[in-house]
């Protein structure tokens, strides 16, 4: 199945289903970190923002 563009997932609902899905998580004391693919591309920076994110409260 081909992955859907930025469009297809914005249109289809998947931006709304992730923001309820979030919330879910976070009303159950998750903590939450969303990587999008265009994030891997600096590789650095990702990596900076993942370490900050795990040593956060």
């Amino acid at each position: 199945m081909p992955k859907p563009t930025f469009y297809e997932f914005f249109a289809g609902g998947g931006m709304a289903r992730d923001g309820r899905n979030l919330d879910a998580l976070g009303k159950d004391g998750w903590r939450t970190c969303v990587v999008w693919e265009c994030d891997l591309k600096d590789e650095d920076a990702l990596r900076e923002r993942l370490r900050d994110f795990i040593s956060a409260n």
